[in-house]
């Protein structure tokens, strides 16, 4: 029997796993972990610390952050997508 935690799937889910292997495969797995674990404390200090941000930026900034932050997602997802369909086609050559 094994435990997992519920607030595991919001900030690792399967996207994040995929991004994990796949830029573990690029840049080694030290790196890779390092960065992990950085953006893990990062997000546990936002949460410990929402009220002050969302007090400092206000709805409409935080709404604005949120749609950056979108728009920088969509960017690396599409630059993944590029490379990988880039790959496909090398490989079907003779």
């Amino acid at each position: 029997m094994a435990s997992v935690p519920i607030g595991t799937p919001l900030l690792a889910g399967p996207a994040t796993l995929t991004t994990i292997l796949i830029l573990s495969d690029r840049y080694g797995l030290v790196p890779t972990t390092i960065s992990l674990v950085l953006n893990l404390m990062l997000a546990w200090y936002l949460f410990q610390h929402s009220a002050r941000f969302t007090a400092l930026l206000g709805v409409g900034g935080l709404k604005a952050a949120s749609k950056v932050v979108s728009l920088l997602l969509a960017a690396i997802a599409i630059k993944l997508i590029r490379e990988g369909v880039i790959a496909m086609i090398g490989g079907m050559g003779p």
